[in-house]
């Protein structure tokens, strides 16, 4: 399965979708395939030296060769993060170029009113060249999930009654499959900068501290002083919220249907 994340324009999260949210979804669906993330940006270098995650980050003179060989690992989830701008032009014209088969096509916004331009741009020129994959547009970084806060911080899709402000959902309504709703979260900038892991590497972790708690808080009560034992504590907490975060982005993971059979 090839999965596409882009948008022209460049700091909307597209390396918090790719490298974090997705990996962390197949790993809860235990999905026993190989993930191979691609990130093609002249730009931005993610770096995740200490995931297990297969993960390449790559200039755009080398985005071809890494579309061929995501086109070419069928049996694999190959996640391309393209980036903003002329990165992502590129990397759409490489697909179109060496007919690349695109399952799923993931375009994150954030709520800047001068975003809509972006979206609606970036839409336009997945559709030119692929009429059939499924789009979803990712609104991110969302300060709730309830659906009025939502309206009111993407004032630029949804308007605005208040302020006079027409929305421009109808405008790309219908050249999407439908809308996915990510919060926003300190846990990928913790695991990314001090941790250098992704979400998916730290969840089997999770689920055993929160199942052994009991036993790991006598062991440690045992053995550590108060300091490590209270380190020790935050670190849990930690996991804890990492991995309620992994789960509400599951929920919305599970709105996509080419992902069910993955």
């Amino acid at each position: 399965m090839n999965i596409v994340i882009a948008n022209t324009k460049g700091g909307v999260g597209k390396t918090i979708v790719s490298t974090q949210v997705l990996p962390a979804y197949f790993v809860q669906c235990n999905n026993t395939k190989n993930i191979n993330i691609y990130e093609i940006d002249n730009n931005n270098k993610s770096s995740l030296q200490n995931s297990s995650l297969n993960f390449k980050t790559l200039n755009l003179d080398k985005g071809e060769e890494a579309l061929l060989e995501a086109d070419y690992n069928v049996d694999s989830i190959n996640i391309v993060d393209a980036g903003g701008g002329d990165d992502t032009r590129a990397v759409l014209n490489y697909i179109q170029k060496n007919d690349i088969l695109v399952d799923l096509y993931l375009v994150p916004v954030l709520s800047d009113y001068e975003q809509v331009h972006n979206l609606k741009q970036t839409i336009n020129l997945i559709r030119q060249i692929d009429n059939n994959a499924s789009v979803y547009v990712v609104l991110n970084k969302l300060k709730s999930l309830e659906e009025q806060d939502i309206k009111d911080q993407f004032i630029f899709l949804f308007g605005s009654e208040r302020y006079g402000i027409e929305g421009h959902l109808e405008e790309v309504q219908g050249d999407i499959n439908g809308m996915l709703f990510l919060l926003d979260s300190n846990i990928y900038s913790i695991l990314k900068n001090i941790y250098q892991k992704s979400l998916a590497d730290i969840l089997d972790l999770a689920e055993d501290y929160i199942n052994n708690i009991r036993e790991y808080k006598r062991k440690w009560r045992e053995e550590l002083s108060v300091e490590e034992y209270k380190k020790n504590m935050q670190f849990y907490s930690f996991l804890k919220d990492a991995k309620e975060l992994a789960e509400i982005n599951k929920k919305q993971l599970e709105k996509i249907e080419e992902l069910a059979d993955v």
